[in-house]
C-alpha cells in the first residue's frame, strides 16, 4: 500500500503563521470598527459645533450729536444730526453677508423722526465688524404729541427716543451650505438738549429668530410703537420654537444613530460574532487486548464538540482515520448531527485496525507487543453555524493527534493534538 501523508501533519512554523494571520485579522476588524465609531462621533461633534448656525448679534455701541437746534417760535421745533455706530458679532464658522442698504430708524413717542442707512456689511467667521451711520432728526409737531414735545423741550430738556434696525442676510458654511438669518436690534437713548449729549444708551432688543426669551425692556424710557412699525419687531415665538425643535430632533436622531452603532459594534463582537467550534479527542480506547496478523483490533475514539455560539452548529458525517508510519490502517465515520447553542456534544467513533492490509504489519504487531505503539489520528467534521437566518459561516474543523499507547498498562503515555479550521461564507 502506498504511503499516505497525514493531512494534519503540518510544520509548527505554518501553524504559527496561521495564528499570527488570525490575530492580525482580528486586530484589523477592531481598528476598523473603532475608526467607524470615531468617525461617527467626529461627524456628530462637527455637525453640532461647526455646522450649527447661530444668529449674529447687533448692538448700538455709540451715538454722538453732530449739531442740534431747537426752539419754541412760532411752534416747538427741534433739528439735529446724530452719528451712530453699530457692532455686529458673528459667532459662526462661516461668513455672514447681507445685500443692499439697511435702515436704522429713530422713533420718538411712536413716530419715526429719523432714518439712517447702513450699507452692505460682511462679517467674517468668528469676527466683529463695525459700521457708522448718520441720522437727521426733525420731529414734526403735526404728528408727535405737542404736549409731550413741548414739555421735553421746555422743562425736561431731554428727549427719550428708541432705535430700531433689522439685518437680514445669509450664513455661508464651507462654501456649500447657506442659511438665512435675521438679526433685530432695538435700544433706547436720552438726548440731552442742554449738554448736546446722548445718555442712557440701553439695549431693549438684541435678538434673532432662534432666541427663546421674550423681549423685555431694560430701560424705563420704553418707546410705544405705532401699528405700522411692526416690521422692526422680532419674529414670532412660534418660529423660534419650531427651529429649536428641529435642532433638537436632529441632535436626538444623531445620538440615536450613534447609540445604535455602538450597540451594533458590541453585538457584533459578542453575541453575533461567530466563533469556531472546538473539537477535542478526549480518549482512545482499545477494547480487545490482542493483535496479530490474522485478527484486527478495535479502536474507539471519544470526540467532544463544543459550540460556543448562540446558534446551533449543524455538521454532516464526521470521519476519523488512524495512521501508522504515515499509512492509513483504519477508518471510521459517524452520522450527521447537531450541537445546540452553548453546548458540548460527545460522540464515539469506532475504527477497526486490520494489520494484514498493510505492508509492515510485523512492525505494527511488534510495537504492540512491546507496549509502545505510536500511531496518529485525523478527524474531520464539516458543519455550519447560522444566525438569524442570514448570518452564516461554513466550517471544516480538522484535528490531528499523535500518541503512544501502552498495550500492557492499557494507557496512553503521550498525546499531542493540533486543531485547524477552514472557514467559508
Amino acid at each position: 500500500m502506498a504511503a499516505d501523508k497525514i493531512p494534519g501533519d503540518r510544520p509548527a512554523a505554518h501553524r504559527s503563521r496561521r495564528k499570527s494571520s488570525k490575530k492580525c485579522l482580528n486586530a484589523f476588524c477592531i481598528c476598523l470598527f473603532a475608526a467607524a465609531a470615531t468617525a461617527c462621533i467626529a461627524a456628530l461633534t462637527f455637525g453640532l459645533v461647526v455646522l450649527r448656525v447661530k444668529t449674529p448679534t447687533v448692538k448700538l455701541t455709540s451715538v454722538a450729536v453732530k449739531n442740534l437746534h431747537y426752539g419754541f417760535s412760532p411752534t416747538p421745533f427741534m433739528e439735529a444730526t446724530l452719528t451712530g455706530e453699530i457692532t455686529m458679532e458673528n459667532p459662526n464658522y462661516g461668513a455672514f453677508e447681507y445685500e443692499g442698504v439697511r435702515n436704522v430708524t429713530l422713533i420718538y413717542y411712536g413716530v419715526v423722526v429719523g432714518i439712517g442707512e447702513v450699507k452692505r456689511l460682511s462679517v467674517n467667521a468668528k469676527s466683529i465688524e463695525k459700521r457708522k451711520f448718520i441720522v437727521k432728526v426733525k420731529p414734526n409737531w403735526r404728528f408727535v404729541n405737542v404736549d409731550y414735545f413741548s414739555d421735553d423741550l421746555a422743562r425736561l430738556k431731554t428727549m427719550n427716543m428708541s432705535w430700531n434696525a433689522e439685518f437680514e442676510g445669509k450664513i455661508y458654511l464651507l462654501k456649500l451650505f447657506k442659511e438665512k438669518k435675521i438679526s433685530v436690534m432695538k435700544c433706547s437713548t436720552s438726548l440731552n438738549l442742554t449738554s448736546h449729549g446722548v445718555q442712557n444708551l440701553c439695549h431693549l432688543i438684541t435678538t434673532a429668530m432662534a432666541d427663546k426669551e421674550q423681549v423685555k425692556p431694560l430701560a424705563s424710557a420704553t418707546a410705544e410703537l405705532r401699528s405700522d412699525d411692526h416690521i422692526f419687531l422680532p419674529p414670532p415665538p412660534k418660529l423660534n420654537l419650531y427651529r429649536n425643535k428641529y435642532i433638537k430632533c436632529c441632535g436626538c436622531f444623531s445620538a440615536l444613530l450613534l447609540i445604535l452603532a455602538v450597540i451594533g459594534i458590541v453585538l457584533g463582537f459578542t453575541v453575533f460574532h461567530i466563533k469556531t467550534p472546538d473539537i477535542k479527542i478526549d480518549s482512545l480506547s482499545f477494547p480487545n487486548d490482542t493483535l496479530s496478523s490474522n485478527s484486527g483490533i478495535i479502536v474507539v475514539a471519544s470526540v467532544s464538540v463544543r459550540n460556543p455560539n448562540v446558534a446551533s452548529f449543524k455538521y454532516s458525517k464526521a470521519s476519523t482515520k488512524i495512521y501508522y508510519h504515515n499509512k492509513v490502517i483504519g477508518e471510521g465515520e459517524t452520522p450527521p448531527g447537531e450541537v445546540k447553542a452553548k453546548d458540548t456534544l460527545k460522540m464515539n467513533v469506532t475504527v477497526k485496525i486490520e494489520p494484514w492490509k498493510i505492508d509492515d504489519a510485523s512492525s505494527l504487531i511488534k510495537d504492540w507487543n512491546s507496549g509502545a505503539l505510536s500511531i496518529s489520528s485525523y478527524t474531520e467534521i464539516p458543519g455550519r453555524v447560522k444566525l438569524l437566518g442570514a448570518i452564516k459561516k461554513n466550517y471544516l474543523v480538522k484535528i490531528s493527534c499523535s500518541l503512544t499507547y501502552n498495550s500492557k498498562s492499557k494507557t496512553i503515555q503521550r498525546q499531542d493534538c493540533d486543531q485547524r479550521v477552514r472557514i467559508s461564507v
